[in-house]
């Protein structure tokens, strides 16, 4: 059984925290361990919550979603999106190009994610 991982930029410091989401009303939070069998959680931007696709990049960089990434062509960026068959590179600039994670995924190069880029 493969974890559901996410990432969110704690408020206050813009620092990425990774591990469990955990929401309530508007609130974001992410669970990250656990201090005495208390869950441990840190607020984050709700907006910034991103979920890991399970795959790494050919550097062995975790892909998530609102990733940045490049192929072949370091001027043809892509971005990292859920839709109805799973998590796809969308092709910036262009309506309606996308392609697949899984099998393009050793040629990928995240540089960077639409919150921080």
């Amino acid at each position: 059984m493969r974890k559901i991982i996410f990432r969110g930029k704690q408020i206050g410091t813009g620092t990425w925290i990774h591990g469990y989401l955990f929401r309530i009303w508007e609130r974001a939070y992410i669970l990250w361990g656990t201090c005495n069998d208390i869950p441990c959680k840190i607020e984050v931007e709700p907006e910034t919550v991103c979920q890991c696709t399970g795959l790494r990049d050919k550097n062995g960089r975790e892909i998530y979603e609102a990733d940045i990434f490049v192929m072949d062509d370091p001027e043809i960026k892509h971005t990292v999106e859920w839709n109805d068959t799973g998590f796809m590179g969308k092709q910036q600039g262009t309506y309606g190009s996308y392609v697949g994670l899984s099998h393009w995924k050793d040629k990928i190069v995240v540089i960077g994610n639409i919150h921080d880029n």
